[in-house]
């Protein structure tokens, strides 16, 4: 549903929900907290995954979104990728949060033309600027190295990354 302020938003996920009836609801970062309320005032089993932060959070946490997870995380199993983000859950929020290793098995992945001294640069996740993947073109467009680049992403940035690298291919072969 649209958002529309936390307690009308909870309400239209906590009748979305009920409508669902599924049997674990799945909720990712900031972005879901409304949704994990509404899990929770229905007592639907729960699991949370936070994987970091936006710009705004990224060096320090909100006040009130520390005291909104430190609230609404109490009593759900928390997944976080890293031992950093497990030390926050667990400063931060009063959270006892797993850590499930983040990663590509790089052996299982690696491209099939790639030869074991080849740079290959490959992204999984969500294209936020924080990423800073203009860098990335800037260093090979100054011919500083040659990669191969795969992404497997998607929104927000998606568009603005393509568009950035339509605009301007990098030079290097």
């Amino acid at each position: 549903p649209p958002r529309r302020g936390f307690f009308r938003t909870r309400r239209a996920e906590a009748d979305w929900l009920r409508a669902q009836q599924p049997d674990l609801v799945l909720t990712y970062n900031w972005g879901a907290i409304e949704g994990l309320a509404a899990a929770k005032q229905l007592g639907l089993p729960l699991i949370h995954h936070e994987d970091g932060f936006g710009a705004e959070e990224a060096g320090r946490r909100l006040r009130r979104r520390n005291w909104a997870r430190r609230w609404l995380l109490r009593g759900v199993p928390v997944i976080v990728p890293s031992r950093g983000l497990q030390e926050i859950a667990r400063r931060e929020w009063g959270v006892d949060a797993e850590h499930l290793v983040n990663g590509v098995d790089l052996e299982r992945f690696r491209p099939a033309a790639a030869e074991p001294d080849e740079l290959v640069v490959g992204s999984v996740g969500g294209l936020r600027p924080e990423k800073d993947y203009a860098t990335l073109h800037a260093l090979v467009d100054e011919g500083l190295f040659t990669i191969d680049a795969g992404v497997a992403a998607g929104p927000p940035s998606w568009s603005s990354l393509a568009s950035f690298f339509a605009q301007s291919p990098p030079s290097s072969p």
